[in-house]
């Protein structure tokens, strides 16, 4: 920890020749932590396609960054969804994709169609799960935040 001595007319510009210099520190650390934070929601991303796992990125804004996925579905992904009739197409494609790994004949197409509804059905009655890949690790990321800023500001 720095230490100096001024006197108390010097406090002033002191206090803000400190605050702007250590904005900008807090600013970069900011943003290095967001994108240490990146790469844990990237690795936490239900991976079908890839879609979602490869929407994630960093913007940069004026006081530090934002974790951002600009995937069509990541809401949804998060936050999960209210009972609602979804399309059937995106849940039978799906069906279609994982077929042999879930024990169907992608080629049955009665099972297949019998298998979508009953999905269709289930989300109409009681939604989809949350995954809450950010709400989940929003403390481990302050807190990483919180040790990068010490880090930068050499407080520890």
């Amino acid at each position: 920890m720095r230490e100096f001595t001024i006197t108390l007319e010097q406090l002033p510009k002191a206090w803000r020749r400190e605050v702007e210099e250590n904005y900008e520190l807090a600013v970069q650390a900011c943003r290095e932590a967001a994108h240490l934070a990146e790469t844990i929601v990237v690795a936490a991303s239900p991976v079908d396609q890839g879609f979602f796992r490869n929407a994630w990125f960093v913007r940069n804004v004026p006081k530090g960054a934002e974790l951002v996925n600009d995937a069509p579905h990541a809401a949804i992904v998060e936050e999960g969804t209210r009972p609602h009739w979804p399309p059937r197409e995106p849940i039978r494609a799906w069906l279609v994709r994982n077929a042999t790994k879930l024990g169907i004949d992608p080629s049955d197409e009665k099972e297949l169609n019998r298998i979508t509804f009953l999905v269709c059905r289930k989300i109409a009655t009681e939604g989809t799960e949350p995954a809450f890949i950010l709400k989940s690790r929003q403390i481990q990321m302050l807190q990483m935040t919180y040790e990068i800023v010490q880090q930068r500001l050499n407080l520890k």
